[in-house]
């Protein structure tokens, strides 16, 4: 069967990826031909989405979410099963708010989730974010710091070698530390490593192994398990969902992805004098510029205005978990990008095992990708009536208005916002019959039952029918 995974930035990997002019090479000065082989198909991917978990020993698990393009990386750190991103102040402002990072050519941004502002770093002074592409690469994991993926091998290697064990290609580097980094090149899996191994003094002192499996363009890391010195299992990261090059994803991320909105304040290493900066959709603007466009109706900070009110009114950013247990069809219909916040719900909600929580990423995949082929088409019509209602709040707004003319004007934007929801409309169902329904299928009739979640949909079909991936 054809999974729908893959790996991405697991936390923080000791490959972490910054933006350059061209796009990565690594040199292939000395290397055997088995693994620069390896490094050629981890590059050949242009774009990614992820979403994976991390197990402890103990049970415990952590949920992060990210994408790439060849401009830029995101990753999202959603937390534990209960949202909690730091649980040991869970209550507390922003215990619950998701941690964002962008890299982008010019500037890495990071936002907390509820927050009034965000961070948005030179990327000339950038940490970066862990490169999804080294995974397998590496024998540990590591918070690390930044590396590009073409330095995975931990420390210059003086030479290879290259030997067979049981069918497998064994490349080992020897570094210049005098100890020895060791990969497991699989043919079977693409010539992927399905071993890493760190070694001084003879003795293994890190160890990673990994599986793969078969996604939505490509094959990539199934789950790693990292191990220490005394083979004791440290921790193991399980994908659960993942697509590769595939025509829905973005080929540009940019700060609206990681939840910064129009008129939102910025700060930055570099803009201490322009303070409060603030975004205004496509660049970085002074308050003065910001409350001009704000005057001419040229930006639109509803959005980030509606965003305070709704932290003030739960009492603070992140005291509460952001999980929606309801949502609204209008916002759904027109950002398909919220499906994914809803489907993480509904998978901790309702505490889905691996398998099942595999079967409800597959089905956000696919509906997504049919989402986004109707808003694609629907595009030009609901260009058309944000350009109109953009004219017609200006209209209303304007303080020479006749009131006569106002209030056919506010006629014409109630109708105006019909005409939107008709456009949406497929989307809408797409939502509730394609995927709150066929996630519903996923529960048995008892967790049905219990389930706090709400939904719009129709009664679902039976659960055999649902545990067939999509």
């Amino acid at each position: 069967m054809v999974g729908c995974c893959m790996l991405g930035i697991l936390g923080g990997y000791a490959c972490t990826w910054i933006p350059s002019g061209t796009s990565p090479q690594v040199s292939q000065l000395g290397k055997p031909e088995a693994l620069v082989l390896a490094e050629s198909q981890r590059l050949s991917f242009q774009t990614g989405e992820i979403q994976w978990k991390s197990e402890k020993p103990d049970g415990y698990q952590r949920h992060f979410s990210a994408r790439f393009c060849p401009t830029s990386r995101l990753r999202i750190e959603c937390g534990d099963s209960t949202g909690a991103v730091v649980p040991h102040r869970a209550g507390e402002p922003y215990s619950y708010s998701e941690f964002r990072q962008l890299v982008a050519t010019d500037r890495e941004w990071t936002y907390i989730e509820d927050s009034p502002s965000a961070e948005a770093t030179p990327i000339e002074l950038a940490t970066g974010v862990a490169d999804v592409l080294a995974l397998g690469f590496l024998p540990y994991y590591t918070s690390g710091t930044a590396m590009r993926f073409e330095n995975y091998c931990l420390g210059e290697a003086l030479s290879y070698s290259v030997a067979d064990d049981a069918g497998l290609k064994v490349v080992t580097a020897h570094l210049q530390s005098g100890g020895k980094q060791v990969w497991w090149l699989d043919d079977t899996v693409g010539g992927n490593p399905v071993r890493c191994a760190l070694i001084s003094e003879d003795k293994v002192v890190a160890e990673s192994q990994t599986t793969y499996r078969e996604y939505a363009g490509g094959r990539f890391v199934d789950s790693i398990s990292y191990y220490d010195s005394t083979r004791n299992l440290r921790r193991r990261d399980i994908v659960l969902d993942a697509s590769f090059d595939q025509p829905w994803h973005s080929q540009q991320l940019g700060p609206k992805e990681i939840g910064v909105l129009e008129g939102m304040m910025v700060g930055g290493r570099d803009l201490v004098g322009v303070r409060p900066a603030r975004w205004d959709g496509a660049k970085i603007i002074t308050h003065e510029m910001y409350t001009a466009r704000v005057e001419a109706g040229l930006l639109d900070p509803s959005p980030y205005l509606i965003m305070l009110e709704r932290v003030r009114e739960q009492g603070g950013p992140g005291v509460l978990p952001n999980q929606p247990l309801a949502v609204d069809l209008v916002i759904v219909a027109r950002e398909p990008g919220l499906w994914e916040r809803y489907t993480r719900t509904f998978v901790l909600t309702h505490a889905l095992d691996t398998e099942r929580a595999r079967q409800a990423w597959c089905l956000l995949r696919q509906c997504q990708g049919l989402a986004y082929e109707i808003l694609k088409t629907q595009r030009p019509r609901l260009d058309e009536v944000e350009r109109v209602r953009t004219d017609l709040r200006r209209e209303i707004e304007a303080e020479d208005t006749e009131v006569r003319r106002r209030e056919l004007s506010e006629r014409k934007l109630e109708r105006l916002s019909e005409d939107e929801k008709m456009l949406l409309a497929p989307v809408r169902r797409l939502f509730e019959e394609c995927l709150q329904r066929k996630l519903f299928a996923l529960l048995t009739p008892e967790e049905r039952a219990r389930s706090p979640m709400v939904t719009s949909a129709s009664e679902p079909p039976p659960r055999q029918e649902a545990e067939r991936t999509p």
